[in-house]
């Protein structure tokens, strides 16, 4: 077979004949390179024949293009003689020229694609030659990546990799540095031709077939045998211009068009040799992929259709763009075959020199998702350790997946779905794929093909800058009046109704340049509708008999307002990531993850506003524009994308008339709410929370659906007992329903048992006991279950005999005395603990009287908001249950719970106050002697401790028992004493009362010392600073170096003040040692703990060893920050102490002096407010610059001063009263209202005295009056 095998004489490949043979028989993979025409294409697989290669497989030569697959097969089967028909085939999409016998086997990348995901090692082929690769299409990548891999898992194999002379070096790296062969080339000089103005009568209003008619002309008139070879962007560039060329030649020439999809017969026409001159039209496919014969003359348009992604839509399309120099050099080159050519370009020579050097690989100009769906489709393995040429970044293989899993085309694991393997198989971007998809299910493919298409060319419009306003209004007529989308039907269908009518090309351009589109574009538009409608054909999406040849049409405006929806949810389904929302407030739309965009001006919708949009893409110009718009359903996203949205569930209920729990459901997309807010049945939630609630609200509570024996019977029977507890005035309300919860929940876990199902609902409850009838039984309560548990058990909870007051046990007393002052619970209190105790807790009473005490409050509420908590006797019982029972104030608690379980905005204050409760709904306290006797009684607790407060410090210092305690208890402390320190001492009994102490630590002079105190809490609080001294005690080093470092720092600004007020520096130094001792006291509250408890040895020591390791580094950094405060503080009391001086006799100005240091004040005490945040320490040097200003403005304008500070001067005087409130001390962490309160104050004080300085958006009067409010509220 091998022997009659010869190269075809006058191939510069010939030269290497030998050697090439050699090398593909010694080493598993070479590359060769060389210029189109040297005959790489037709003699490599010869050499593969001679080399012995094809005996136990096929040699497989993959070829970019079908046109070039084909052509070449019949090519090398000629020239291999009469055998070459059996040794020589091809196959391309739906044509399959292959026997048994064949050993050379052309085919498109495609085709080897696809047999390598049926057989990863390809075991039928020996040979694979990769031809054409530096075009580096994405199949040619995916090719070479495993080429890459098999030559090392096929030792057998042979690879030959064929690559322009641009891509060597690459493919060199790539493949290991391989044996390289380079083809001498074979080439006559070209003389290159630029385009000039002159050539045409209009040059700016003159199209593309135009200026080839012009070309071919110019170069018939000089030689009219040459073949010219013209490179046109699309097919139907080519058959405009071989209309207008033959209308304009004489008949000495062939016209002859070459393109992709070609049939075969007419390609190989450009073959074949002909008297006259040939002139063939061809798309970038004659570049490398074709040699054709005879060529002489070059005419390039400098355009091609290429796959390009674009950013904007996030999709790939396929526009005409211009050519790279390479390419340009490519197309050149093929007029110096056979002898010197000419090459003329349509363009001129600066358009040529600004133009790119190479055409980026495709996997460059790819969506990536796309990439990763092929390569998953195919089975090659993780996506991240493929092989690439060109690895893609991290980040955009990350946004590939990302786009995969908005498509539905992978899970959330990455793995494909059916939809995925669907449109792996189209060889479209993956966006335009899914919405053809979801297209042929909605019943619109025609629609969206035609929409798909003009996506892909890109904007049909010319640009409307300076263009006449008569053209703009005709433009606006194709509009449709409600989606930008339909517009692109309207203009379909009026411009091929014009067509239909027989208007002329010229007709139809006049049309488009009068209504402002782009004529260039609507034929790339018609060109890449026929090819995906032609697609869709062969992968049977679109049956061959839908529309026939005919192009589709949209006369009917009514009935193309019926397909919106169908249209706009497949337009979706590719988008899902460009939908957005109107904003609740403002103008614009809120995008996914928080994009803040509007409709693009020139959109049908861009007056409109729909509340919904979704929009082809998003441009950001001067803001973030989304264009091409169409108005959607925020339903249709869940329809579409189910897991792409995040569901968030709230408010757990019981619905009795569904007869199941339900919870409300938020759906969010993206960050927008689709939907707000729908009730779902909460089993399917949480099966676990349902079956409670379905206990607690629903058998416990008696309100279910249906109706049943248990529950009539349940009912009777709590309704005799709750006469018997009425009569004792004990709320059955919360016993009953913990016995209830507890024995429905022992009855459903018995049935449960039996039946096998979980009960969390009624639904399946009655399924249950219809079917096995004797099982209601056990939902019955009894008498006796009753009698022993809801009038015995738990009473001791509800109605205890004793109350816990901050580590005291005071015991209670229940009087049922209706209409009497006696009415109600009575707490006995030992009059040496009567100084100790606080009221907030015994508003709670007990747990059994709580509900019927929260139900009298409720109904002193207004009527419009009892309204909204009708029935208010379920409120109040569901109020108690889910309150921290004795916890702060009662009616503070209750408005906080209303809050967050209603929405309604309550104060506490507007709930009736103790004075106004009936007695026994009061607490009623009995001060008691050592012996039992009751010295006073009353309601008012505040009352009896100002009676009996002497009375109750002689108690303290005659009980001597108190006094043993507190000497053996106290004492000088060291660190080591803490282990030491008693968690409680008792004292002794007190009546029936057992009173005990509790140890704190108090500072004293010799460092610190123990203290027994009353008060478990009392004990803690007056620790703190004792606490305080132990920590720096074991930080000693440390201490000095913060006391140094704020020492140096007012040293530093204060000097100068005391060196130019030499009179006041003993005032100056006073306030220095105060500011010193203030920074000193907020530093060690920013880093020393606070304790909830006395610490042990162990911890305290500890806590100093993480202190010690951080120490300097916070010194540094927060003295930083208050010594700028600092600096700004000095500033202001260098103005006061100059005005002081100078100006005593104005006492106006004295006193506005005055007001400002009382402001200075305020503000440094602010920064060294414990729980400060930085932004405000960053801030506060504004605002003493304001009080500077201030002064300024004074000395010239007192009045004016005063004036305005009666504006401020109310809510300076709060803030000070609550800064100054009891246990305060200027450093108390505060609760986020009162720090907003202080910025809002100090702002506004900036805009009053210095608007100059004061930042927009900080300062609200209304929002000050608003926490002023608040704050007096609450005095």
């Amino acid at each position: 077979m091998t022997q009659g095998i010869r190269c075809n004489s006058g191939l510069p490949i010939c030269s290497l004949w030998g050697e090439l043979v050699e090398a593909v028989r010694n080493n598993p993979l070479i590359l060769v390179t060389g210029e189109t025409g040297s005959g790489k294409t037709t003699q490599l697989p010869k050499i593969c024949l001679a080399a012995g290669r094809g005996s136990k497989g096929i040699i497989g030569c993959c070829q970019p293009r079908r046109i070039a697959a084909i052509s070449v097969a019949q090519r090398v089967s000629e020239e291999l003689g009469p055998a070459g028909k059996e040794l020589v085939g091809y196959q391309v999409r739906f044509s399959h020229k292959v026997s048994p016998k064949t050993r050379i086997k052309f085919m498109t990348d495609g085709i080897l694609l696809a047999e390598a995901q049926r057989d990863r090692l390809l075991r039928s082929y020996d040979t694979i030659i990769l031809d054409e690769a530096h075009e580096r299409s994405l199949n040619i990548d995916l090719i070479a990546g495993i080429l890459k891999r098999l030559i090392r898992a096929r030792r057998d194999l042979r690879v030959i990799v064929t690559s322009a002379t641009m891509e060597v070096e690459k493919f060199k790296k790539f493949f290991g540095n391989p044996p390289l062969f380079e083809i001498p080339g074979r080439s006559y000089p070209v003389e290159i031709m630029y385009e000039r103005e002159s050539w045409y009568k209009d040059p700016k209003n003159t199209d593309l077939a135009e200026k080839v008619a012009t070309a071919c002309q110019m170069i018939r008139s000089n030689d009219p045998f040459g073949d010219i070879l013209v490179f046109l962007p699309t097919e139907g560039h080519i058959f405009e211009a071989s209309r207008l060329l033959k209308s304009r030649l004489n008949e000495g020439c062939h016209i002859l068009p070459l393109f992709g999809r070609l049939a075969p017969h007419k390609q190989a026409l450009i073959f074949k040799p002909t008297r006259g001159q040939k002139i063939i039209l061809a798309t970038n496919i004659a570049e490398t992929s074709i040699t054709v014969p005879g060529i002489r003359y070059v005419v390039d348009s400098g355009l091609a259709r290429l796959s390009v992604y674009n950013v904007n839509t996030h999709t790939r399309g396929l526009p005409v763009v211009k050519i790279a120099k390479a390419n340009a050099m490519q197309r050149a080159g093929r007029a110096g075959r056979v002898q010197k050519g000419l090459c003329i370009r349509l363009y001129s020579q600066e358009d040529f020199l600004s133009r790119d050097e190479f055409t980026p690989p495709e996997i460059y100009r790819c969506n990536l998702a796309e990439v990763i769906l092929r390569i998953l489709h195919m089975g090659l393995g993780p996506v991240e350790r493929f092989p690439f040429i060109d690895a893609p970044k991290n980040a955009a293989l990350k946004e590939g997946f990302h786009t995969l899993v908005e498509l539905g085309a992978i899970d959330s694991k990455g793995k494909l779905t059916k939809m995925g393997k669907k449109m792996a198989r189209m060889p479209l971007d993956p966006r335009l794929a899914r919405i053809i998809f979801q297209a042929q299910r909605e019943g619109c493919l025609q629609e969206i093909l035609v929409i798909v298409s003009a996506l892909s060319v890109q904007d049909i419009w010319s640009s409307h800058v300076d263009a006449d306003p008569e053209a703009v209004s005709r433009g606006k007529s194709l509009t449709h009046h409600a989606s930008d989308f339909f517009s692109f039907l309207k203009i379909w269908t009026k411009i091929h109704l014009l067509k239909k009518q027989g208007a002329t090309k010229r007709q139809i351009r006049k049309f488009c340049a009068d209504h402002l589109l782009s004529h260039q574009k609507i034929l790339e538009w018609q060109d890449v509708f026929n090819q995906i409608r032609d697609m869709c054909r062969q992968m049977g999406i679109l049956k061959a008999k839908t529309s026939g040849g005919q192009v589709p049409m949209w006369q009917d405006e009514e009935g193309l307002d019926a397909l919106m929806e169908p249209v706009h949810r497949s337009i979706l389904s590719g988008f899902l990531g460009h939908a957005a929302c109107k904003k609740v407030e403002g103008a614009g739309y809120l995008g996914a993850k928080g994009k803040e965009l509007f409709i693009f001006p020139g959109s049908c919708l861009f007056k409109k506003g729909p509340q919904w949009i979704v929009s082809a893409e998003q441009v950001r110009t001067s803001r973030l524009f989304a264009r091409t718009v169409a108005p959607i359903e925020p339903s249709w996203i869940e329809e579409l994308a189910p897991h792409l949205c995040k569901y968030s569930y709230f408010e757990p209920k019981w619905d009795a008339n569904r007869g199941e729990a339900v919870i409300k459901e938020r759906v969010t997309f993206y960050g927008m709410t689709i939907v707000v807010s729908r009730n779902k049945s909460l089993k399917s939630v949480d099966k676990e929370l349902a079956r409670k609630i379905f206990i607690e609200e629903g058998l416990a509570s008696g309100r279910l659906k249906f109706q049943y024996e248990f529950n009539e019977h349940n009912k009777g029977l709590l309704e005799e007992i709750e006469e018997t507890q009425k009569k004792r005035r004990l709320s059955s309300d919360v016993s009953d329903h913990e016995i209830l919860i507890e024995f429905f929940d022992k009855a459903l876990e018995s049935i449960e048992a039996d039946t096998g199902e979980t009960i969390c609902d009624e639904y399946t409850l009655r399924k249950v006991l219809r079917r096995r009838r004797g099982l209601e039984k056990r939902l019955k309560l009894t008498r006796k279950l009753l009698e022993e548990q809801l009038l015995s058990h738990g009473m001791e909870q509800l109605y205890p005999g004793e109350l816990q007051i901050d580590g005291q046990s005071l015991p209670l007393f229940y009087r049922y005395n209706p209409g009497t002052f006696d009415d109600g619970i009575h707490v006995r209190v030992p009059l040496v603990l009567l100084t100790q105790i606080e009221e907030p807790r015994f508003q709670w009473l007990v747990p059994g009287f709580l509900p019927e005490k929260i139900l009298f409050l409720l109904r002193g509420l207004p009527k419009a908001i009892r309204r909204q908590l009708e029935p208010l006797e379920e409120t109040a019982s569901s109020l108690a249950r889910r309150m921290d029972f004795g916890r702060g104030d009662l009616r503070k608690a209750i408005v906080e719970q209303l809050a967050r379980d209603y929405g309604l905005d309550i104060d506490a204050s507007d709930l009736v106050g103790e004075d106004g409760l009936p007695s026994h709904l009061v607490m009623h306290f009995e001060v008691i002697e050592r012996n039992g006797h009751i010295v006073s009684k009353g309601q008012d607790l505040e009352r009896l401790k100002k009676e009996l407060s002497s009375k109750a410090q002689e108690a303290a210092a005659s009980w001597k028992r108190l006094q043993d305690a507190c000497k053996r208890h106290c004492g000088p402390l060291s660190v080591k004493d803490l282990d030491s320190i008693p968690e409680r001492v008792e004292i002794g009994p007190w009546a029936e009362v057992v009173i005990y102490g509790y140890v704190g630590i108090c500072p004293c002079e010799q460092g610190v010392e123990r203290r027994l105190f009353l008060s478990r809490a009392r004990a803690l609080k007056e620790s703190g600073a004792g606490l305080w001294v132990l920590m720096e005690s074991l930080l000693k080093k440390e201490v000095k170096h913060l006391k140094n470092s704020i020492h140096n720092l007012l040293t530093k600004h204060f000097e100068g003040l005391r060196r130019d007020f030499p009179f006041s520096a003993k005032a100056i130094d006073q306030e220095t040692k105060t500011l010193k001792e203030k920074i000193y006291r907020a530093a060690l509250a920013q880093q020393f703990p606070k304790w909830a408890h006395i610490p042990r040895a162990q911890e305290i020591e500890q806590e100093a060893r993480r202190l010690r390791q951080g120490w300097y580094l916070f010194c540094s950094k927060w003295l930083e920050s208050i010594g700028q405060c600092v600096k700004a503080y000095v500033a202001v009391r260098s103005i006061e102490e100059r005005i002081r001086q100078r100006h005593k006799g104005l006492k106006l100005l004295q006193k506005i002096v005055e007001s400002v240091a009382t402001w200075k004040e305020a503000i440094m005490d602010a920064c060294l407010m414990e729980g400060q945040s930085q932004e405000f320490l960053k801030q506060a040097p504004r605002y003493f610059r304001a009080l500077e200003i201030r002064l300024e403005r004074a000395i010239h304008q007192a009045n004016k001063d005063i004036a305005k500070e009666e504006r401020i001067l109310p809510a300076f005087r709060l803030y000070k009263r609550l800064v100054s409130m009891p246990g305060h001390q200027g450093l108390k962490p505060q609760s986020e209202t009162f720090f907003e309160f202080q910025i809002q104050l100090f702002e506004f004080m900036v805009s009053v005295f210095a608007p100059e300085l004061a930042l927009r958006g900080r300062s609200s009067q209304k929002r000050l009056q608003e926490l002023v409010s608040y704050f007096e509220k609450g005095f």
